[in-house]
């Protein structure tokens, strides 16, 4: 307890010293992206800027169609294409909306005035209220169950992954941090990071290594787009 209030470390999409490691990480990993989790590679939920792309688009149309017996909002190009986002519904307390879409993205909200760093995701909500379209951004809590609306993206993936160290020596309880680059070009650019033998080196989710015991680890950086790509690091530990 802080001030009254309950404070928790996060170990993933913190930009606050004071919550644990900063990775200053706002877009969903993949394996945090449920459309990437379901369909695997090139299907993901829609970043904040490309459903803001869509929705506020001069050569876009707004309106309401039924298709199959089910009210959707359609998006329709000025090329004639089209973009259909079925009713997902809202309910509020005893209060239940039917024509309202509201929809994951794949950001975490770290811009809320009043809870800063509260991992809040972000959401669209659409709806119609006396023949006008309102379309919002904003951050509910990530364990709420809502729909998704996923994207198909042929990324870029990551091609290879350098480390700033092959081999380290270490004497037994003392680190030293490790570093990944990869392709400027990769889309997803995180890493995972894995010990062989934590009972002589364990890693950090960024990378710092400390030493347990005297013998040999290998460090591996793997990346997390499914590419396959990984880099290892040879650490040896001294008495």
């Amino acid at each position: 307890m802080k001030d009254n209030k309950y404070v928790y470390n996060l170990y993933k999409y913190n930009v606050d010293i004071e919550r644990g490691i900063v990775d200053n990480a706002t877009v969903l990993d993949p394996e945090d992206d449920a459309a990437f989790v379901l369909w695997g590679d090139n299907w993901r939920m829609p970043t904040m800027d490309e459903a803001d792309a869509l929705l506020y688009n001069k050569n876009h149309e707004l309106s309401i169609e039924t298709v199959n017996e089910v009210n959707c909002f359609c998006i329709k190009n000025n090329d004639g294409t089209s973009l259909l986002l079925p009713y997902s519904g809202l309910r509020n307390n005893n209060y239940y909306f039917d024509n309202y879409c509201r929809y994951w993205l794949a950001e975490i909200v770290v811009d809320d005035a009043k809870e800063p760093y509260s991992q809040n995701g972000r959401i669209i909500d659409i709806y119609e209220k006396d023949n006008q379209y309102y379309r919002i951004f904003y951050g509910i809590e990530r364990c709420l169950g809502l729909p998704i609306r996923p994207v198909y993206h042929e990324y870029q993936k990551i091609t290879g992954i350098i480390l700033n160290k092959s081999t380290v020596t270490l004497s037994n309880g003392s680190s030293v941090t490790l570093t990944a680059s990869v392709n400027e070009d990769a889309y997803y650019k995180r890493v995972n990071w894995i010990s062989n033998n934590e009972n002589v080196v364990t890693v950090s989710k960024d990378g710092k290594i400390t030493a347990v015991s005297p013998g040999t680890a290998t460090i591996i950086a793997k990346a997390k787009d499914r590419s396959g790509k990984n880099a290892t690091c040879t650490v040896t530990v001294t008495a």
